[in-house]
């Protein structure tokens, strides 16, 4: 697509004057070329001031501030379009504009000088064109803001992950006004959907603090946070700051707490989110007078942010909630919509969901977007995923997932002294251990892994021996089963010809022998361990180190992701001795280079394992894996019906099914993973009962 870049610079010297520039290039990358004779501007001087016709205010001017000022007002707005039109109309540069955007689809990005804070405040998506449109609301066009705009963002990494901070007021009146509950609702129906065909995640955080936020972006580093709330935007910028409620504790009230803007631009420095979606009042207003930093979007940007979409004044809570749902519809559609015409789509919506005179309606005009990289590339389009993998239903546990999968794939840095090539996975029963076992599998397979997950039988004590073998031939596949070729079936057996020849011979009592055959199978024979040879140093040290080098065969040439669960289906020596010192400390150190081992232990049995977990030379990586609270359980599974149908939940005998389920028992507690399953089962009977709550 064609892109204009239409560049305000302050004038050189004492001058206070401005001049504007029209560039073009074939696409928003560039390069630019300058349009010949296409400028304008004020050599010097004030910026100008252009009467209007107030009868209740004679002899009105327009300025920078009053602009804003009646914007807010809702009064004049035919005025301030003319009036921003009228800045850059000396000069062929609006001639030679329009015409671009009457060839067809154009990007035109705004460079304002940050010399300029009082053009930079002002509201240039309300810039209107001779015959009385908004280049704002072109469609299959935008017009956005950016200083300088590089042609690539920092890449993805996958999944996209979305927070949502719900941080306005609980109670009843103040929620409606701004809609936040609506908001919230609207946004997890889109992306519970967008979830089971893309790789997405996204969790909601009620009535957040700030240290929370900032430790979520740290643990999570979500690539959107879409705040609801309150902004604080009037006043010089030292007074801005996004307000998030606080609910009381011990029988005291609730209270707003205050993010100023100057924090977040510290605190958020290179954790910032890719994308803040701030959809509250003024928080994109500027000031017109100089400040090291100037609005609340501004903050982000400052602290490494690609993008910001904000609101330049006061906007009403069904407006807002119009423009976040036509925006993320957008993104989320079949065709996938960079982010500046998501938001150009979602203006020209909010103008429909409030109809009236589009050049005297504000609201459609206060959102407005900030880039620091080429829009195509902020926020690419997530991989359509099937629609059956474990993955995209699962609506927990971003902290530990995002713990987890950043452990296999070998992010920590290389300075921290924990284990690159050990996780422990370690919860209460039922809390949910092998399900994020099984996500983080997934996971790595999908980024082209081989992955082998192997469940132990709890009822059985196996000894290291047979561990080995179940972990060679992978004994989930029933028995008879033809071994499958897809990456987590069994370990090719061609790796473990080593190991089976050696293993026969030593467990004879054989040391030396003739090196493996080049050709043909060599099977195990099967051979039990003794008390005699069960207990020979040699023959557990040898074995267990031949069966290292079959792993580190198997991992090659991507990398091989070992998931080891239901480890209580061990013997005591298996696991506390011999697989203790000779597999899982030798992986921990490194031994393996492109292994990646991940033990799922219960709580009891990690206790018991504690110390020699701790005294390894790498100890290893923990994940933790609490029970549900009942607030949690209950925001979970609102989520999990919007993944079946986003009707299904504003149905109230669902609903009530859905609690009495959950939280009618007198058992505690009884949210644990297998409620959720009794929340699939409802929803599922629920649109048997009700196919017309299904969506198409």
């Amino acid at each position: 697509m064609q892109a204009a870049r239409i560049a305000i610079t302050a004038a050189r010297g004492a001058a206070k004057g401005f001049s504007a520039a029209l560039s073009i290039a074939p696409d928003i990358g560039g390069p630019f070329a300058v349009v010949k004779g296409a400028t304008s501007g004020i050599a010097a001087g004030p910026l100008p001031h252009r009467p209007i016709d107030d009868p209740q205010q004679p002899g009105l001017a327009l300025t920078a501030l009053r602009v804003l000022e009646l914007q807010a007002q809702r009064r004049h707005l035919d005025a301030v379009g003319r009036f921003m039109r009228g800045l850059l109309g000396q000069g062929k540069l609006l001639a030679e504009w329009d015409k671009l955007r009457q060839a067809g689809p154009l990007r035109t990005w705004f460079a304002i000088d940050p010399r300029l804070p009082e053009l930079q405040a002002l509201p240039w998506e309300r810039l209107a064109d001779d015959g009385g449109g908004f280049p704002a609301l072109d469609p299959g066009s935008s017009v956005f803001r950016a200083q300088a705009l590089p042609s690539a963002a920092t890449p993805m990494d996958w999944p996209i992950r979305v927070l949502v901070a719900s941080c306005a007021e609980p109670d009843v009146l103040a929620a409606q006004q701004i809609g936040a509950d609506a908001e919230r609702l609207e946004i997890e129906r889109l992306f519970a959907s967008a979830a089971l065909r893309y790789d997405v995640e996204y969790d909601v955080l009620e009535h957040p603090s700030v240290a929370q936020i900032i430790e979520w972006c740290r643990k999570v580093r979500p690539h959107v946070l879409h705040f609801i709330g309150h902004g604080r935007g009037d006043g010089p910028p030292g007074q801005h700051a996004l307000s998030l409620w606080r609910p009381g504790t011990a029988g005291q009230p609730g209270a707003y707490e205050d993010w100023p803007l100057v924090n977040i631009a510290v605190q958020l420095k290179g954790i910032a989110p890719r994308v803040a979606f701030l959809n509250a009042c003024r928080t994109g207003a500027g000031w017109s007078e100089p400040a090291p930093v100037a609005s609340l979007d501004e903050a982000f940007l400052r602290a490494g942010s690609a993008a910001t979409v904000a609101m330049q004044g006061d906007i009403a809570g069904d407006i807002a909630l119009e423009f976040s749902k036509a925006c993320y519809r957008g993104l989320l559609s079949g065709g996938g919509l960079a982010l500046d015409l998501a938001v150009q789509q979602a203006r020209w919506q909010m103008t429909v969901a409030r109809p009236g005179a589009i050049d005297q309606e504000p609201d459609w005009s206060l959102p407005r977007l900030t880039l620091a990289a080429a829009p195509a590339e902020v926020l690419p389009r997530p991989p359509r995923q099937p629609l059956t993998t474990l993955a995209q239903r699962f609506v927990a546990r971003l902290p530990e997932r995002r713990e987890a999968h950043e452990a296999v794939r070998c992010c920590p840095p290389a300075s921290d002294k924990l284990s690159r090539h050990l996780l422990l996975i370690v919860g209460a029963k039922l809390s949910g251990k092998s399900h994020l076992a099984r996500w983080t599998a997934q996971a790595s397979e999908r980024a082209g892994s081989r992955v082998a997950r192997i469940e132990f039988n709890p009822e059985d004590k196996v000894d290291w021996l047979e561990a080995l073998r179940w972990i060679r031939d992978d004994r989930r596949r029933p028995v008879g089963a033809p071994p499958s070729t897809a990456p987590g079936a069994p370990l090719p057996s061609e790796h473990f010809r080593d190991f089976n020849w050696g293993l026969n011979r030593r467990q004879r009592g054989i040391t030396a022998f003739e090196p493996t055959p080049a050709h043909g199978p060599v099977p195990d024979d099967g051979l039990a361990l003794t008390e005699q040879s069960g207990q020979t140093e040699d023959l557990t040290r040898d074995t267990l180190a031949s069966f290292r080098d079959a792993l580190g065969l198997c991992a090659e040439p991507d990398g091989l992701l070992l998931v080891l669960d239901q480890l209580q289906g061990l013997d005591t020596r298996a696991m506390g001795e011999v697989l203790m010192e000779h597999l899982f400390k030798p992986v921990a150190g490194g031994a393996v280079d492109k292994l990646r081992l991940i033990l799922v232990l219960d709580e009891k049995l990690y206790k018991d394992l504690r110390v020699p977990f701790t005294l390894m030379e790498r100890p290893p990586r923990l994940v933790e894996v609490p029970l549900f609270s009942p607030g949690d359980f209950r925001r979970l599974a609102r989520q999990l019906c919007h993944q079946w149908s986003p009707l299904l939940y504003t149905e109230e005998n669902v609903v009530s099914a859905i609690d009495k389920a959950a939280f009618g028992k007198p058992t505690s507690p009884p949210w644990d993973v297998q409620a959720f399953k009794t929340v699939d089962k409802l929803c599922e009977s629920m649109l048997e009962m009700r196919p017309d709550l299904a969506t198409p």
